[in-house]
């Protein structure tokens, strides 16, 4: 087995991104003493709290013990107020104890940047008015950034919804440059702000939006993000691509139901719970995963069983079927 010292190795060089998640999984379960050494990596790491295991990263070292942490950490937090790094100062100085000098820090950061003094302004525990003249100044910057979905700890999802009407106050030449990172804002509609952003991009010509939605479907496509992808797909213009997409939508969530099975049922995919697949075909709710895993020990004696279930009135068994018929060489009408 890897150990830390090489995970941490991959991280600085920048190596095996794909990895990194895994690795901080791992890093997280490991006890102060063994990771103290590590810390400066650890801080560098939650830089950008959207690189894979940052998030993880920076809730074991919430964990550190703060008599351990705080000198390191203040030396580092003022190596980022120097190189005006004021989003990473942010979770860093969240770090810290409740304090006179966190505050302090702050405080340097709200008047180094007078963003985050609009962010504070945003946030929907404060007055309305109050969070009308954040909307209003945040309009008229130009920079406008910070407010896609920041990422602040301070703040957390409070400051979202107004965020987002900033951000859908911008033209579609402001907005283009940013529109991959937009676009993760459709993750999860449940997110504060998310129908306002799909209102917008809806209304962004095709030629704009065109590159950065393909970009962002692969993304969500190599990330098995199913619902990412159907939020993605109300962008979709053209009816062909639009088809495409929803097949593949629709192949991840088959792909999540045969999961969701196996673990139900607490096997593995294996030829010999054959019986117990077909037993479960007429089950309304194990029905989409145990076709799935049968469709993966297809042979002559199936075919009359997914024939007859060319036409179900279900879309993920007959787009099963289809696949499994297509894939094996049959003919749909035979």
């Amino acid at each position: 087995m890897m150990d830390i010292n090489t995970m941490f190795n991959h991280f600085l060089l920048k190596q095996n991104k794909k990895d990194w998640d895994k690795y901080a999984r791992i890093i997280s379960t490991k006890n102060d003493e063994e990771l103290i050494s590590f810390l400066p990596v650890m801080f560098d790491w939650i830089e950008n709290i959207d690189t894979p295991g940052a998030l993880i990263i920076y809730y074991r070292l919430k964990s550190f013990s703060k008599k351990i942490i705080n000198e390191k950490l203040e030396i580092k937090i003022e190596e980022t107020l120097i190189n005006k790094k004021y989003i990473w100062t942010l979770w860093l100085i969240d770090l810290l104890e409740e304090s006179e000098k966190k505050k302090e820090i702050l405080e340097k950061v709200e008047a180094a940047d007078n963003r985050f003094l609009i962010l504070k302004m945003l946030d929907y525990e404060n007055d309305v008015e109050l969070q009308n003249d954040g909307i209003e100044i945040g309009k008229k910057l130009a920079n406008f950034e910070i407010f896609i979905q920041p990422y602040v700890p301070q703040y957390e999802q409070r400051v979202w919804e107004n965020c987002s009407k900033i951000v859908c106050s911008k033209s579609d030449k402001e907005l283009e440059k940013f529109l991959p990172k937009i676009m993760m804002w459709l993750q999860d509609l449940n997110w504060y702000g998310s129908s306002q952003i799909l209102s917008r991009l809806k209304k962004i010509s095709k030629i704009i939006l065109e590159d950065s939605l393909k970009q962002s479907i692969n993304i969500a496509i190599e990330n098995k993000d199913s619902n990412w992808l159907y939020n993605l797909e109300q962008l979709v213009q053209d009816v062909n691509e639009k088809g495409r997409v929803d097949l593949i939508r629709i192949d991840l969530e088959i792909e999540g139901e045969e999961r969701l099975y196996l673990k139900g049922r607490n096997i593995e995919s294996s030829s010999k719970y054959r019986n117990l697949y077909l037993q479960d075909l007429d089950t309304p709710y194990l029905r989409v995963g145990a076709l799935s895993v049968l469709s993966k020990f297809f042979d002559d004696t199936m075919l009359d069983i997914f024939i007859s279930l060319k036409d179900d009135p279900d879309d993920y068994i007959r787009r099963i079927v289809e696949k499994t018929l297509e894939d094996n060489i049959w003919e749909h009408g035979e």
